[in-house]
């Protein structure tokens, strides 16, 4: 029992660690990127309803001028709003003399998390799990679920809105567009020649179910959507994991 405590710990560990390397990856990126150009500012959309990004996230900002945008406002009490996520926050030199825009991750959860409790008709950012969260539960009705409460339809809205910007890069990562109402919103997306997708697939076979999750057949594939499978890479990588997906965000990845 205590070796699968243990166990289970160490698992943790290492999930949370895999989250905060992959942020780094992308603050490293929005630091280098310039300002006056594209803002500085990375959307994570995500229907996980975990605590992993904003706990990777709180222990990166410790230490660096980054700003974490999770759509909530207030100090004692934290009320969340979509209008929150446009956002950008500037520093400015001790004489007023620059201002530069800071790295902003914004971290936006179309089906929930475990930290969100309703209170009367606005939505509470806990900073812990609550015993009743506001999640949209995987039971086949997403599409109902999520339409009929009007903030998580204001957060898909705002995923439909970044996907239609003109040079707007999407990455995916451990999602097979199962959720019928995200696949059609990116079906139409791909519309927009200058929106690149990249798909990351765990395995060689998630190119052909994503495929199949979007209604795309194999000979028609829009050529700004991309596939990045484990048969892409070295032979040494056997699987296209966050950490993999970690390195070659980085650069890390050789042929050898």
């Amino acid at each position: 029992m205590i070796n699968q405590y243990f166990t289970k710990f160490s698992n943790t560990i290492k999930t949370l660690e895999n989250y905060q390397g992959f942020l780094s990856v992308v603050i490293d990126i929005l630091k280098n990127s310039n300002a006056r150009q594209v803002p500085r500012t990375a959307n994570i959309f995500t229907t996980n309803y975990d605590l992993f990004l904003e706990k990777a996230a709180d222990n990166l900002i410790q230490n660096q001028a980054v700003i974490f945008n999770d759509g909530a406002k207030g100090y004692f009490n934290r009320y969340l709003d979509s209008s929150n996520f446009n956002m950008t926050v500037s520093y400015r030199g001790l004489n007023d003399n620059h201002r530069d825009d800071l790295p902003t991750i914004t971290l936006i959860k179309p089906h929930g998390s475990v930290n969100w409790e309703k209170d009367n008709e606005k939505l509470l950012i806990r900073n812990h799990v609550v015993k009743k969260p506001t999640v949209v539960k995987p039971n086949g009705y997403e599409n109902s679920e999520t339409f009929m409460n009007n903030h998580f339809h204001d957060m898909l809205r705002v995923f439909q809105l970044e996907l239609d910007k003109p040079e707007s890069v999407l990455f995916v990562v451990g999602f097979s567009f199962q959720d019928k109402h995200i696949a059609k919103m990116l079906k139409r997306a791909l519309d927009n020649n200058r929106l690149i997708v990249i798909c990351f697939g765990y395995s060689d076979q998630d190119e052909d179910n994503i495929l199949s999750n979007l209604q795309i057949g194999s000979e028609v594939v829009p050529s700004n959507l991309w596939f990045i499978t484990p048969k892409d890479l070295p032979a040494y990588l056997d699987k296209l994991d966050l950490p993999t997906v970690t390195k070659l965000l980085r650069g890390d990845v050789s042929n050898g």
